[in-house]
């Protein structure tokens, strides 16, 4: 029973804990919100160039946004016909 428990905790503490990884380079401007609920306040902007790591999706209410790491900051991306990224090596 103990060991169940662990192995669960661990597995939602690994998956809850993701990062924002990879370089990415933003294809347009985006603004940039500083909780996936609160799409109505921008934190910063991403400018088209911008170098950034992509993390996890999150869906509240019927939209789904991305979180995103930059020099500017931290926050979420919405999702609107794809992510405006193109992965670098």
């Amino acid at each position: 029973m103990r060991k169940s428990v662990f192995i669960i905790f661990c597995a939602l503490f690994a998956f809850g804990c993701q990062k924002p990884a990879g370089r990415w380079r933003a294809l347009e401007d985006m603004p940039v919100f500083s909780d996936a609920n609160e799409a109505d306040q921008i934190k910063f902007t991403v400018k088209k160039g911008d170098i950034c790591a992509l993390g996890q999706e999150r869906v509240v209410k019927i939209f789904m946004y991305k979180e995103i790491a930059c020099d500017q900051g931290n926050g979420w991306i919405m999702y609107s016909n794809g992510y405006p990224f193109e992965k670098l090596e």
